[in-house]
């Protein structure tokens, strides 16, 4: 969407899955060669080198058929705590993570909403920082392992 509407963008994909063959078939199909990179499985450390130039950080999350679904997902808070703004789906506990204030979240499997925010955070580049800000200190005041542990521990002891 973002390309029919003349935007300059480039979406790298990092990770795979049982789809990634499909998915390339839709990518080449529809002509978006150029615009969409499937990187495949890499390293942790290469995927994270590419997230630190990025604009902006999108997951598109949704509840699987068997009702799997990702609880608080680990990219969106390596996004945040590496100052990338975050355009991701209000489901299961990204709002809890993401809040009102956070960044930007659409309903699940609104693809123009989803294209919208994005264009959002490249035409607002003052408001992507503030709300970038604001995630980031959620991530390292209520997310991080230090205190996760320490929660963790504590439970541990009082069970």
């Amino acid at each position: 969407m973002l390309a029919g509407r003349q935007r300059e963008v480039r979406y790298d994909v990092y990770g795979d899955g049982p789809n990634a063959g499909a998915l390339a078939r839709q990518i080449a199909d529809a002509g978006l060669g150029d615009v969409v990179h499937l990187h495949g499985k890499t390293h942790h450390a290469d995927a994270m080198a590419a997230l630190v130039d990025a604009d902006v950080a999108v997951l598109a999350c949704r509840r699987s058929q068997d009702g799997d679904t990702d609880g608080i997902p680990v990219f969106l808070m390596e996004a945040a705590s590496r100052g990338i703004p975050v355009v991701t789906t209000s489901v299961s506990g990204i709002p809890e993570l993401v809040g009102e204030a956070g960044g930007w979240m659409v309903p699940v499997d609104d693809v123009a909403s989803l294209a919208d925010a994005v264009e959002h955070v490249l035409q607002r580049p003052d408001e992507a920082r503030a709300r970038t800000k604001v995630l980031q200190r959620r991530v390292m005041t209520e997310f991080s392992p230090a205190l996760q542990a320490e929660r963790l521990i504590a439970t541990w002891s009082r069970l």
